[in-house]
């Protein structure tokens, strides 16, 4: 593999191409017939596996024995972070085009190299790369129009990483001054250079997958390995590593970004379409690859991204022919996923009844904080004429495409999301609809659509051509919400772990109800280890009362932030319901205190439904443990425990019962 060169500086014209002082007018009818003959760009730009064939000329000469290749050894601590989480940046590869000397377009395949088909011969030929452009032509290309509004999007919230190849540098020149030209000009971005060109513009699926490890988070990178015949691609995580500094640890899976997701907690979920594509012998540059199995395949996506758990979907039959689950399915928080619901009149089709058995599959497993998930739906999009298909194999209908609006882009306090029409047509009732519903799921979010008809008949989205690259010195929250209707109008304790390498110098609980008029208040949180603790009473709420609450914490160096990621504008919401069951954040049943008010000495009664050991401590209503009541072994039903009460203030207090199974607190009060 040749020296990997990126350049991360404002390139001038002394550092360009020799296209820089060519007219590129030159080109512009040929991006014209490339965009008309889809036929022939398909080779380059198609997602699916199943559609990488123009190099398998190649294969009797690259197939090799299989070689001693050696893992790095891995550290320890490895935690891979949701896409929910902050990042430092998103990387884009922008679209090009690559010719050779007579300007016929070829097909990069190794250093200088590509690949042409030559018509009349009907064979394909290698030829050097003479030539390379980006494609700005959005008078006859939609991709200029597509990367333009998707750059700036993600330059509000993060730096914008810009792949291009290394013979196309002199057009950053150019690019800017179309970002200009449309009143969004590059202002937060960085231009990485290919030395030995690009295959194609999925990012996802073969850019570097950040991770975390040891003590002091540091950040990693995961490098998979890429479909066979995209060998350039293949190289953008080394080439990444190098230009950060980070380390890069290989993996010998071939999987795709777009066919993994994580809770951020060693929860990872991907389709059953990565075994059969670790099956086979063909690698890269059609080397002998070994094959592995199913044991194999989950051992090593458990040790080089730190799962403890993993879910395996069924695959989709018509999702542009990835097996990807990023088409129908998201996490947008540890606790909570969006997942595409089809219209009743597919409900014979084969994807309808996938869906709701992946859903059904995924409901008996629970979240880090052992809850289910919550599984909010969005809509299937319609036709760009409004309607639905309801035999989805039909030749040439919509939905064999990746079309759905699920395949997005968490960008911080940003979700950019593939539409299916633009201010001229397609269905906007569509786009304003997934608007609406977006903001329901996501609140605080700023919620960007982009016009991906383009995409999808390619196999993929929004979310397909990014990827994220994860903050350093993250700081990680871990919260069992309440959220929706909740029957008690009682003592509520917030609970919060939160974790940074230098540690939380401060965490704070805000609340408010909604539509008071009065302004978030503030409780500091009570910290034991990285666990933060507060409680609030909320017996004299009103059955019209809605709660909204987040959290916030400065960590020792410094960092500020907060929980959701986009409060104060986002927050968890919950109201209270006397047809709700019981709240299960208070789960020892009908335990209580008496005499209560007590004066001295009271009687605590623990219903227990199982043998256990419970802890019992005091705390004022701020959170704030006053003293430690002790330690008492609890059969299966009612324990009677007596304690005396500590040389304290009249007032009200909490007494919190934790054991391994379940916690909850009581309402007492002093008055001696």
């Amino acid at each position: 593999m040749k020296r990997l060169i990126a350049l991360a500086c404002l390139l001038t014209a002394a550092m360009s191409s020799n296209l820089i002082s060519m007219d590129r007018s030159a080109f512009a009818e040929k991006v014209k017939q490339i965009q008309q003959d889809k036929g022939e760009n398909s080779y380059q730009h198609v997602r699916s596996k199943n559609f990488v064939v123009p190099n398998e000329h190649r294969s009797a000469k690259y197939i090799s024995k299989p070689t001693d290749s050696k893992l790095n050894a891995l550290p320890e601590g490895i935690r891979t972070p949701g896409e929910f989480e902050e990042v430092q940046a998103v990387m884009i590869q922008w679209p090009s085009y690559s010719f050779d000397k007579d300007t016929n377009q070829i097909y990069p395949y190794y250093g200088g190299k590509g690949d042409y088909p030559n018509q009349q011969t009907g064979q394909w030929e290698e030829r050097d790369i003479a030539f390379e452009i980006l494609d700005l032509f959005p008078q006859y290309s939609e991709q200029p129009v597509i990367w333009s509004q998707l750059a700036n999007a993600i330059q509000q919230q993060a730096q914008v990483w810009i792949v291009i190849p290394e013979l196309a540098a002199g057009d950053t020149v150019y690019l800017k001054q179309y970002m200009a030209s449309l009143g969004t000009p590059l202002t937060n971005h960085r231009f990485i250079l290919a030395e030995n060109s690009v295959n194609g513009f999925w990012m996802r699926d073969y850019g570097p997958w950040g991770f975390y490890y040891g003590q002091n988070n540091d950040l990693a990178f995961a490098d998979f390995k890429y479909y066979p015949g995209r060998p350039l691609d293949d190289e953008i995580p080394e080439l990444m590593a190098t230009l950060k500094g980070y380390p890069r640890y290989d993996s010998p899976v071939e999987i795709e970004g777009g066919n993994f997701m994580t809770d951020g907690f060693g929860n990872g979920i991907y389709s059953n379409v990565l075994y059969s594509n670790n099956a086979d012998q063909v690698g890269q540059f059609y080397e002998y690859k070994e094959p592995m199995n199913k044991a194999k395949v989950d051992e090593e996506m458990a040790k080089i991204l730190g799962l403890k758990n993993n879910i395996v979907l069924q695959h989709l039959q018509y999702d542009g022919g990835t097996g990807h689950i990023d088409i129908y399915l998201k996490q947008y928080d540890h606790e909570s996923m969006i997942a595409t619901e089809y219209p009743e009149v597919m409900s014979n089709s084969t994807d309808y009844k996938t869906v709701q058995n992946n859903l059904d599959l995924i409901a008996g497993y629970t979240t880090t904080n052992g809850t289910p998930y919550y599984v909010d739906r969005i809509f299937l999009p319609h036709t760009d004429q409004g309607t639905y298909v309801s035999d989805l194999s039909k030749s040439g209908n919509e939905y064999l495409q990746a079309r759905g609006f699920v395949n997005g882009l968490f960008v911080n306090k940003t979700f950019i999301f593939p539409a299916f029409s633009n201010d001229q047509d397609g269905y906007s009732k569509d786009t304003e609809e997934a608007i609406a519903r977006y903001k329901e799921i996501l609140p605080g979010y700023n919620i960007v659509p982009i016009d991906a008809r383009y995409l999808a008949p390619m196999g993929g989205a929004i979310h397909c051509i990014t990827m994220q690259i994860p903050a350093e010195n993250p700081v990680l929250y871990k919260h069992k919400s309440y959220r929706g209707a909740q029957k008690e109008k009682n003592i509520y304790k917030f609970e919060v772990e939160i974790e940074n390498h230098s540690g939380i110098e401060v965490a704070n609980l805000f609340f408010r109800v909604k539509n008071s008029g009065n302004d978030w208040q503030k409780v500091e949180l009570a910290p034991t280890g990285n666990t933060f603790l507060t409680a609030v009473d909320f017996s004299a709420a009103s059955d019209q009362d809605t709660i909204e609450y987040y959290f916030a914490s400065k960590t020792k160096n410094g960092k500020e932030t907060v929980y959701p990621i986009t409060a104060p504008d986002g927050f968890f919401t919950f109201w209270f319901d006397d047809d709700t069951s019981v709240n299960d954040n208070l789960n020892f049943g009908e335990s209580k205190v008496y005499p209560n008010p007590m004066v001295n000495e009271a009687t605590l009664e623990i219903n227990s439904e199982v043998a256990t050991t419970a802890k019992v401590s005091l705390y004022d209503l701020v959170g704030v443990k006053i003293a430690d009541l002790g330690t008492v072994s609890l059969a299966a039903g009612i324990n009677k425990m007596e304690f005396v009460a500590p040389d304290l203030t009249n007032g009200m207090y909490l007494l919190r019962i934790d054991s391994a199974e379940a916690t909850t607190m009581l309402k007492i009060s002093i008055a001696k």
